[in-house]
């Protein structure tokens, strides 16, 4: 901080103390105990708010206060302690236990103006404070005066403002030293916060509060630009959440002991990879499954949130290259990522066409995960759309016990309907399927029979296709199903079993575990199992499907089967 602006924000601290520290009628006002240190754990810019706050942590955590910050909020914090190094010593405690904010940090008597909480609350009383050193205050900056000082100021300098009110949330345009309509407007907002006329030009000392208040924050965080010059990126990483743990194409790893993670992406690659990286990052185990998602020929941004995490993915083309990054945090850290996530996105900068080598990897899409833990489902099944809206019908067994399910890999649904050994499933959202499946009338023994479905719970891309004909319409110790010879893997339960003119003629039912059937054949819910069930949940059987139609060709009918199956995951 230059040396005029330290001079004046120490000029108006010494002038606040001396104006809070005089009697003000509010008895309970104290000041901070001299020499002694806190563990400040958050701080609110409302005074009420602030106290409500307190008052919620002082029922978990003995010796919490209410203090005024020079810039006009107000700390919530632990003490005093009698020194620095006791103040540390119960940070880390506090912080290991989980039973503080993991970005609570230790604060000096001095940062604090007076303390605003009843005593009682369980902390030792405050040490007395001297009397206020009498400090003859500079003289007020006119409006005039201000406006010629910050004519004189640098661009750098009128930068740092911008960046400082873009930090605090009052500022959302570009940081061009233009101080025009929006700077104006989010200076005033920035007085009001802090209790000064809105003037919308800052003086002197309220410019100096303003840059060391950002100043300190970015400190605690330890916002630092980094250049990676192997992996051809520059970026503001959080150096107080995180350090550098090793790279392993495509990734550079960074981690902290708060649980933050930070995934710097760099491969050789086009659109077709950037799309890879998309759909692989919907499995991504640190990126949580709901949130939005965007995907345009360039770029895409991924965000998730749910009750314990968050985590945001950006990654784009730059020339033969895909970039990009993911940053994932608890959320009791919502209040300090929020910083930290504007500064990456702000700074996150393509270095030349240059870039960490292709990793080699086993199978299609593994060299792009290096070792990267990926979300997976307890178990996967197969399943037949059965409305125009995307409404799936599957194995009651295929979606017992699940906390979620999805169909067609990400999208989720409800399980809407249970009927006997089926499960009535409808999409969050209208999905347009390819081919509805339509209930037929039984079929002979005999009957050639082709099924689709994901024994390999979708990794193979689209469904299988498996075809036998029927042994038995009423398989022998199993009441209500058929016997055919197709030999179905545990994820193919539920997929649609068509007769030879397209319509449904049941669903596979195969035995998961030690094999109780000849090899070769499988189970099979018969399509008037399957009739009743979708008049259970609403939907009814057409009277024309008991009608006779023409044979499909095989090639016809594998289509039509492949188009009418669809991937069911359950999670937990």
């Amino acid at each position: 901080m230059p040396a005029t602006l330290r001079s004046a924000f120490l000029a108006l601290l010494l002038l606040a103390l001396g104006l809070w520290l005089a009697p003000s009628g509010a008895a309970h006002a104290q000041t901070p105990a001299a020499g002694r240190s806190y563990v400040q754990i958050e701080a609110r810019r409302d005074a009420a708010a602030a106290l409500a706050r307190g008052a919620e942590w002082g029922q978990a955590l003995p010796g919490v206060g209410v203090f005024a910050l020079p810039n006009g909020w107000h700390a919530i914090a632990l003490g005093p302690y009698p020194d620095e190094a006791a103040a540390r010593a119960a940070l880390r405690e506090l912080r290991a236990s989980r039973r503080i904010p993991g970005d609570s940090y230790v604060a000096a008597a001095a940062d604090y103006v007076r303390r605003l909480d009843p005593s009682g609350s369980g902390a030792p009383p405050p040490a007395a404070a001297p009397p206020p050193v009498a400090v003859a205050p500079e003289p007020v900056e006119s409006l005039a005066q201000a406006r010629a000082a910050e004519t004189r100021l640098s661009r750098d300098e009128r930068q740092d403002i911008q960046r400082a009110l873009t930090w605090f949330g009052h500022y959302e345009g570009g940081i061009d030293a233009a101080f025009g309509p929006g700077t104006r407007r989010a200076i005033a907002s920035w007085q009001a916060g802090a209790g000064v006329a809105r003037t919308g030009v800052l003086r002197r000392a309220e410019r100096a509060t303003l840059l060391a208040a950002w100043q300190a924050e970015r400190d605690r965080l330890g916002l630092e630009e980094v250049t990676e010059v192997a992996a051809g990126l520059r970026l503001t990483l959080p150096l107080g959440l995180v350090r550098r743990i090793g790279a392993e194409p495509p990734f550079i790893r960074y981690e902290g002991p708060d649980g933050v993670t930070v995934l710097l992406l760099s491969q050789p690659g086009d659109s077709l990879t950037l799309q890879a990286f998309f759909d692989i990052f919907q499995d991504l185990a640190v990126l949580p499954p709901d949130g939005p998602r965007t995907i345009g020929e360039n770029a895409f941004r991924i965000e998730g949130r749910d009750g314990e995490m968050a985590a945001i993915a950006h990654a784009e083309i730059a020339g033969d290259w895909v970039k990009g990054y993911v940053v994932a945090w608890p959320r009791r850290l919502d209040s300090a990522m929020a910083r930290v996530t504007p500064a990456m996105r702000a700074s996150f900068v393509t270095l030349d066409d240059s870039g960490l080598p292709r990793a080699a990897g086993p199978a299609p899409g593994d060299d792009l995960l290096a070792g990267m833990a990926l979300r997976k489902p307890l178990r996967t099944a197969s399943g037949v759309y059965v409305t125009p809206e995307g409404a799936v019908l599957t194995l009651a067994e295929a979606v017992a016990g699940c906390a979620r399910v999805t169909v067609d890999h990400d999208v989720p649904a409800e399980i809407a309907v249970r009927s006997g050994a089926l499960a009535l499933l409808r999409p969050a959202t209208a999905l347009a399927p390819m081919a509805v499946a339509e209930p037929g009338p039984g079929v002979a023994n005999g009957t050639m029979l082709t099924a689709a479905g994901y024994p390999f719970g979708g990794r193979l891309g689209g469904a299988s296709v498996n075809a036998g004909p029927l042994r038995a319409a009423a398989a022998p110790g199993a009441p209500g199903r058929m016997l055919v010879a197709v030999e179905a893997m545990p994820g193919e339960a539920g997929a649609p079993l068509l007769a030879p003119d397209g319509r449904l003629a049941g669903l596979l039912a195969p035995v998961d575990g030690p094999r109780t059937l000849p090899p070769g054949v499988s189970l099979a819910v018969p399509a008037e199992a399957v009739a009743a069930g979708l008049a259970d949940a609403g939907i009814a059987r057409p009277a024309a499907e008991t009608g006779t139609r023409a044979d499909l060709d095989a090639s016809s009918l594998a289509a039509r089967a492949r188009a009418m199956a669809v991937l069911v995951s359950c999670w937990d």
